[in-house]
């Protein structure tokens, strides 16, 4: 079957949104209503990465056409291109509202999530790697607040951008590795720290979300 073209962005997020996220409360209103649309296995890219959306509950969400028309779910798009979704049950509005960048100058660019320096501002940058699917940001510990409970600042920015604490575990090394899992792009990052402990790694990891993550020290 052939790929619909995706038109009226923004408009198409927002029908998907009464159609996808609030079905159950605008049937009981205006009455029900039966579509034939096409499931056609479309992928949606955000900047060049793979979007896997799902609604609130985690469960994945398939886009559709119909009449020419690709809708998208909202919720999980809007999200992945730094727009806040709020539904107005009382007057059925879809308020999409655009995440002030200014609060923060810098961001991890293959998630478009604030960049530890912008939780800490002292917070010392020293490097970035690239490696076959993930990215390692590092920075100095000792520019950090010593207790390793400082990711709690951090998780805060990382959920206000789709990122939820999955895990922490304890590595080879005895500290712990923090995992945060997007279920709307399928990316994951952890935030660890070097064994002498004098180096801090955020690892970006954008391959395939079912890919074993390394989560050993960088050299």
């Amino acid at each position: 079957m052939k790929k619909g073209t995706l038109k009226g962005f923004l408009a198409g997020m927002a029908v998907m949104a009464i159609l996808v996220s609030v079905v159950g409360s605008a049937v009981a209103t205006f009455g029900a209503k039966s579509l034939t649309v096409d499931y056609c296995n479309i992928q949606i890219l955000v900047d060049g990465s793979k979007l896997n959306p799902t609604d609130v509950n985690g469960t994945p969400v398939e886009p559709f056409a119909y009449k020419g028309t690709t809708y998208l779910p909202a919720r999980a798009v809007a999200d992945a291109c730094g727009f806040n979704v709020e539904w107005d049950q009382d007057n059925y509005t879809v308020k999409l509202t655009k995440r002030d960048a200014s609060t923060y100058a810098n961001e991890y660019k293959e998630i478009g999530v604030p960049a530890m320096e912008n939780v800490f501002p002292d917070a010392v940058y020293e490097n970035t790697q690239y490696l076959d699917g993930e990215v390692i940001y590092t920075y100095d510990r000792s520019s950090l607040p010593k207790d390793i409970l400082l990711i709690d600042g951090y998780e805060g920015w990382l959920e206000d951008n789709g990122y939820k604490l999955t895990s922490s575990e304890t590595d080879e090394n005895g500290n712990t590795v923090y995992t945060f899992e997007n279920k709307s792009n399928g990316m994951t990052v952890t935030v660890s720290s070097s064994a002498d402990d004098t180096k801090l790694f955020v690892t970006v990891y954008y391959g395939d979300s079912s890919t074993d993550l390394n989560t050993s020290e960088p050299s």
